[in-house]
């Protein structure tokens, strides 16, 4: 009997400590994934500050001078229409060399507010930064919490011209939403490499009067979860970090322990009232044999309970599998959406100019941002989790291309002969703008001066041979002219195709010809250096 009751405790507690250490990792998943929604959030969020910022400074340098911008309607309206383009009441601000304010969205004419003592101008004119991302605040006016994102113009001598600045209100991130019993009460949060708070979701006003919480830091990995104490409510919290790439922020999701171990604790309570069945049913069993084949009958009901719950809750971890394929593919949708309002947006801008020249840069801006909405379109459509089809790609952009420069009504006729290949996306990104490149070149210039009487053709190849993917384009046009290779082979098509880990080069054979040789393999030497960083 006393073995019975040993194995019986020692059986419960290996189980409650096994239970334990699954609450605790699926917790840690959770948070990581939280944190990585919170990271795409924030990098659109950043991403579309940079566009509105281009598009002041662009205002800007027209001016040529920033005297008379405080009492010009005219550019009070441009900032209040860039401003409306923000989420989240976003304000947008210019300031001076002098430290003043001289245009914001919100006020006509702007007060001279002097920001010489605040971060934002330290970090621009004492360390010099071309960008900055400002840590937690209390707006001055309405005493909201907001954040800020700034980029210094600098005069040709090197010297400052003026500070675009965008504060956004970190409450667009409350306004994201993660299914499941572990999310509830979880925070979300912003932090500079320096450990100091950009944002945070919920926030109290009133922290910030107390001065903005400082977080330890995890170097290292960019993705990541640990437990931590929280610098803000000091409560234990399960955290998965994520860093945005390209900025120096990282995003935090942090899940309160004692939710992550709620299912835990109602499992300990249920098996300690089964060990107490268990030796009841010991003792019982020197008294009445009868009642020992009662007990187990109970016994036997309540296994075959648990392993319908066992059951249950696979299905469940399955439930949120498919919920977690289905956020990326909703990642990859809405990037691709942005991208097509981005493109609407360059192209209403261009029908503004009536300047050739300037138009042809915004088309040729258009065609990329497309070709990148394309590769975020097919990750959409495909089940092949961050790798690209090329072939696919390929035939779906020569498409979009073609009609986009009226190929049909020009009597182009378009070949295609395209083997299938994946590549992982941040490689297949710089591919798809060279061949955009390409391609448009071939559409605008392969076939001017050609015979009228010369068939036009435009083919578009693909294979793989000896550990290559070797794509060409040709046309039937006239060829290029003596020394037009080294015009044509650009800074850009130069820099992406080195960022591919590709060659490539042009050639005249029957008309002009260029080849691309992408390997299939990553060299040991660059996936070294990648990791590394």
């Amino acid at each position: 009997m006393a073995l019975l009751a040993a194995a019986a405790v020692g059986g419960g507690g290996w189980t409650l400590a096994d239970g334990r250490r699954e609450a605790l990792e699926q917790a840690e998943g959770a948070a990581r994934d939280m944190a990585g929604v919170a990271a795409e959030h924030a990098q659109r969020l950043l991403g579309m500050g940079d566009l509105v910022i281009d598009a002041v400074t662009l205002q800007l340098e027209r001016r040529g001078t920033l005297e008379g911008l405080r009492d010009d309607p005219g550019f009070h309206a441009l900032m209040r229409d860039y401003a409306a383009k923000l989420p989240g009441r976003a304000n947008l601000w210019v300031v001076g060399p002098d430290a003043r304010v001289i245009a914001m969205n919100g006020r006509f004419p702007a007060p001279p507010v002097d920001v010489s003592g605040r971060e934002v101008w330290r970090a621009h004119v004492e360390q010099g930064l071309d960008r900055h991302v400002g840590e937690a605040i209390l707006g001055t006016i309405d005493r909201e919490p907001l954040f800020t994102y700034s980029r210094r113009l600098t005069r040709p001598d090197g010297g400052l011209a003026a500070v675009v600045l965008i504060s956004f209100r970190p409450g667009s991130f409350d306004r994201l939403r993660f299914p499941g019993p572990l999310h509830q009460n979880a925070v979300i949060a912003l932090y500079r490499d320096d450990g100091r708070m950009v944002a945070r979701s919920p926030l109290d006003p009133a922290l910030l009067e107390k001065g903005v919480p400082t977080a330890r830091m995890r170097p290292g990995s960019p993705v990541g979860a640990d437990r931590d104490t929280s610098p803000v409510d000091g409560q234990l919290r399960i955290v998965g970090w994520r860093r945005l790439e390209g900025w120096p922020v990282v995003a935090i999701a942090g899940i309160a322990e004692e939710v992550a171990l709620a299912p835990w604790r109602t499992g300990l309570y249920l098996t300690a009232g089964l060990l107490a069945a268990v030796l009841a049913g010991a003792a019982l069993l020197t008294r009445s044999g009868v009642r020992a084949m009662r007990r187990e009958e109970v016994l036997r009901r309540d296994l075959a309970a648990t392993v319908c719950e066992l059951r249950a809750a696979n299905g469940r971890l399955g439930e949120a599998l498919a919920e977690k394929a289905m956020l990326f593919r909703e990642v990859h949708h809405r990037i691709k959406n942005n991208l097509q309002v981005t493109s609407a947006l360059l192209q209403l801008q261009a029908s503004r100019f009536k300047d050739a020249g300037v138009r042809e840069a915004f088309e040729q801006t258009e065609d990329r941002l497309r070709s990148i909405g394309l590769l975020h379109e097919s990750l959409y459509r495909t089940d092949q989790g961050g790798d690209v089809d090329l072939a696919d790609y390929l035939g779906r952009l020569v498409g979009m291309l073609a009609a986009a420069h009226g190929a049909e009504a020009r009597g182009i006729r378009i070949v295609l002969a395209l083997d299938p290949c994946a590549i992982a996306l941040e490689r297949a990104v710089p591919v798809a703008l060279v061949l955009t490149e390409v391609i448009t070149n071939a559409f605008k210039h392969g076939f001017a001066g050609a015979e009228p009487e010369q068939a036009h053709v435009l083919t578009v190849s693909a294979c793989r041979a000896g550990g290559l993917y070797r794509v060409e384009v040709r046309d039937t046009g006239p060829g290029m002219p003596e020394g037009a290779a080294a015009s044509m082979g650009t800074s850009l098509i130069r820099s992406l195709s080195r960022q591919a880990e590709a060659e490539y080069a042009y050639a005249n054979e029957g008309g002009t010809v260029f080849r691309l040789a992408l390997p299939l393999e990553r060299a040991p030497a660059a996936a070294e250096a990648q990791a590394v960083g």
